[in-house]
């Protein structure tokens, strides 16, 4: 696994483009502290689906500095809410009181992609499959059925 943090500062919007299409899984990181980078959640789930389309990949939605529930300006049914519309994972983590809701988060992640890996290999070996007898069912019908030899008896 490649984490790459494709939002830094100053990095050109074609090279994010670039990341976008090569990556298998996406999470993406707001803080409930702040509803600006709530805002832009959206704006990038729709980002990364235009530039994943038409497939579609796993996407996960994580508000983090959960344990600042003083400060909180986003509440979690609206970070659940919007996860479910676009069809994407959600985790309110608290990263600064330990790692464990964050491995949750990513081990989720990791099984989609696994899940999703395994079901194209199992659709490619169905297609090859597929093809080959579409393949035979053309040579049947432009060169006829393959000749068996025949005993012919004689009088």
């Amino acid at each position: 696994m490649e984490v790459l943090d494709t939002c830094p500062k100053g990095e050109q919007l074609s090279e994010r483009d670039s990341h976008l299409r090569w990556a298998n899984a996406f999470v993406i990181v707001y803080s409930v502290c702040n509803r600006t980078t709530f805002r832009d959640v959206e704006t990038q789930v729709k980002h990364i689906q235009l530039a994943k389309s038409p497939c579609s990949v796993p996407i996960v939605i994580i508000g983090n500095k959960a344990d600042l529930e003083h400060r909180r300006e986003v509440m979690l049914d609206e970070g659940r809410d919007l996860a479910e519309e676009y069809g994407c994972y959600f985790f309110e983590v608290s990263a600064a009181d330990g790692y464990t809701e964050v491995r949750e988060a990513f081990l989720a992640l990791l099984k989609e992609v696994y899940d999703a890996t395994k079901n194209k290999l199992q659709v490619k070996r169905r297609r090859s499959s597929v093809t080959r007898n579409v393949a035979n069912k053309v040579m049947q019908a432009m060169f006829g059925s393959p000749r068996r030899s025949r005993k012919i008896s004689l009088p």
